[in-house]
């Protein structure tokens, strides 16, 4: 959401557009299982923003969002 909310900002937004040119096209990911919340929580704060794509053997697997982290007390 946090490409969409960018999007609207800028001057030259359409809504006619296809939202693949507002995407980031290569998201944070998240492919270490090994990785503590803490740190993950870092990644995302050092990088300003909401989620990280999680990825094994480069295949997306799921979505760590900063609310999971927030309801596990981080």
């Amino acid at each position: 959401d946090g490409d969409l909310r960018r999007a609207l900002m800028r001057e030259d937004f359409d809504l006619n557009d296809a939202a693949i040119k507002y995407a980031t096209l290569k998201p944070k990911e998240l492919n270490d299982k090994e990785m503590l919340a803490i740190d993950a929580l870092a990644l995302i704060e050092r990088h300003k923003i909401q989620l990280l794509a999680v990825v094994e053997n480069g295949v997306p697997v799921g979505v760590l969002h900063i609310h999971d982290l927030a309801n596990l007390g981080l």
